[in-house]
């Protein structure tokens, strides 16, 4: 059975070390009001020398983690709102506060661009592609990242290594379009040379 090219970004499965997952979210990070990037549940964050938050580039050396959504103050509907996703430019005066899943344990499922990912690669590092210009869903919210299969190899520069293969129902892993399991390989807590 052929698998379906319908990307969802990163999405938190388990531990790599057994442990039960809480899917722990650093609330503390923010994203400048002036941002005017849109941001999906699943994609890959990366901070900035000014402290802030923005989307990583698949050439960034070093991610901070996989976005969950932001909080931020509606000026236009006087309440405070959280979505699963940045919309870009909103009525807000204030900083958006981002949540997003920074354990360098974390294990995300995440779909192959193109060729299958197999066996084989498991425990290279591979970066990622971002479909529609890193526009997420328009519907859900939910991010188009993909694990970029062009670019396994050993190069511990890029943000994540394949930890296994797809175990979800319907996922054939000798097709295009497989999905694989990945933690963060280059990351802000796990590499301590700061950003």
């Amino acid at each position: 059975m052929s698998n379906t090219a319908a990307p969802f970004g990163f999405r938190a499965t388990r531990r790599i070390d057994g442990a039960a997952p809480n899917y722990a979210m650093m609330p503390a990070r923010l994203i400048a009001q002036a941002a005017t990037f849109v941001a999906g549940f699943g994609d890959v964050m990366q901070s900035l020398s000014t402290g802030y938050l923005s989307l990583c580039a698949s050439t960034a050396t070093q991610a901070q983690g996989i976005f969950q959504g932001c909080q931020y103050y509606d000026t236009v509907g006087q309440q405070w709102r959280f979505t699963n996703y940045l919309p870009g430019t909103q009525s807000t005066n204030s900083d958006y506060t981002a949540f997003s899943i920074s354990d360098v344990k974390q294990v995300f499922e995440v779909q192959s661009n193109g060729a299958a990912i197999t066996t084989p690669q498991i425990a290279l590092n591979a970066t990622f592609v971002t479909a529609s210009n890193g526009a997420p869903n328009t519907y859900s919210g939910i991010s188009t990242c993909a694990l970029d299969p062009a670019t396994v190899s050993t190069n511990s520069a890029f943000q994540f290594t394949i930890v296994g293969l797809g175990q979800s129902v319907g996922n054939d892993n000798t097709s295009s379009f497989n999905t694989v399991e990945v933690i963060l390989n280059n990351a802000d807590f796990n590499i301590r040379t700061g950003v």
